[in-house]
């Protein structure tokens, strides 16, 4: 006969095991036949542990090896003639733009000199005007 937790459960779904812990059955190893690191003789232990080191010791030779692989790739990479070329051409770019900066600033001060003359004269059309109209006077 099934037990009340067992009856309401549809077959097939997990089936709690009556710790009160709220997780499904599992198969726990326990006794005798169990794997853990207590249970490995002196040996097994000295044989595990001689295998964990040289496993550690293999995989920081890969982790050096793949490092070093890419140094030299980068190495390599910094040697050709497009790289440098990209240099070249990244320190014009900021030459130009710092040129640009200084453009910029030149202008704005220029403006702010300009403009309130062009304001007092009646704006820009209107100086333009009688720039043209004084130079047609003058060529009759």
């Amino acid at each position: 006969m099934a037990s009340p937790a067992e009856a309401d459960t549809p077959e097939g779904a997990p089936r709690d095991d009556g710790s009160g812990d709220g997780q499904p059955n599992k198969k726990r190893r326990t006794g005798p036949n169990s794997r853990g690191v207590a249970n490995l003789t002196p040996e097994q232990l000295a044989r595990k542990r001689a295998n964990d080191r040289e496993a550690q010791r293999a995989i920081r030779e890969r982790t050096k090896n793949q490092i070093d692989r890419l140094n030299q790739r980068i190495r390599d990479l910094e040697s050709q003639q497009p790289y440098h070329d990209l240099q070249v051409v990244l320190r014009e770019k900021e030459a130009v733009q710092a040129e640009n900066a200084d453009i910029r600033k030149r202008l704005e001060s220029v403006l702010s000199i300009i403009q309130p003359i062009v304001r007092a004269t009646g704006g820009l059309n209107g100086m333009l005007t009688r720039h043209f109209a004084r130079n047609q006077a003058d060529d009759t």
